[in-house]
């Protein structure tokens, strides 16, 4: 599953983030995933939920915004 290795990227980019913004805690968090990026919604929130516990983004609410596939 490697949603769970993208989460926690994501969590070691928001603890970078935090460290150069002197920040202490994140509120939220948005991603976008799109149809043809191989990453299921589902499964980046559940691997969210179980790792982001014991980090800076532990109290953050994970919003995931779905894009549309578009063509021309």
């Amino acid at each position: 599953m490697h949603e769970r290795s993208l989460v926690r990227s994501l969590l070691k980019q928001v603890q970078q983030l935090c460290t150069e913004h002197a920040a202490s805690e994140v509120a939220a968090i948005e991603v976008e995933i799109g149809p043809l990026s191989g990453v299921e919604p589902l499964l980046v929130r559940e691997a969210f939920d179980m790792l982001s516990k014991d980090s800076v983004g532990g109290a953050a609410q994970l919003m995931i915004r779905e894009i549309p596939l578009r063509g021309q």
